[in-house]
């Protein structure tokens, strides 16, 4: 079972509205692992992070950007190798730094149809 599919995901709302999310560093090694697997090279790396979202997020979804509904229409590697979400309103495109977007307030689904969801903070082992 893959793991960006599994309830891994803790999320915490600020009073601003915005979401952050933070990984149990177990489960963010596999994950990299996981990714990564037959990869040599950074180029190959990045590769691999990249078609381990595209395989797994399910878009489009609906997140809010300063006040504003977007939709989400995917993820791709920035000029300097960041992941930038592909976020569209109407006519209007821009891409956005994928760390800079805050969570929906349901996470999206991933592809298998399961949520990234954990009650209450990370256990702090």
């Amino acid at each position: 079972m893959p793991l960006l599919n599994t309830p891994v995901l803790n999320r915490t709302v600020r009073r601003c509205g915005a979401a952050t999310s933070t990984w149990e560093p177990a489960a963010l090694q596999a994950l990299i692992e996981e990714a990564t697997v037959d990869a040599y090279g950074e180029d190959e790396q990045l590769t691999g992070f990249f078609t381990t979202i595209e395989e797994s997020l399910a878009v489009p979804f609906t997140t809010t950007v300063p006040g504003v509904d977007v939709s989400v229409a995917g993820v791709d590697p920035a000029e300097d190798g960041r992941a930038a979400a592909r976020c569209a309103r109407a006519a209007i495109r821009q891409d956005i730094g994928i760390l800079d977007l805050p969570l929906p307030e349901t996470a999206p689904r991933a592809r298998s149809g399961s949520r990234h969801t954990a009650p209450g903070p990370a256990d702090p082992r």
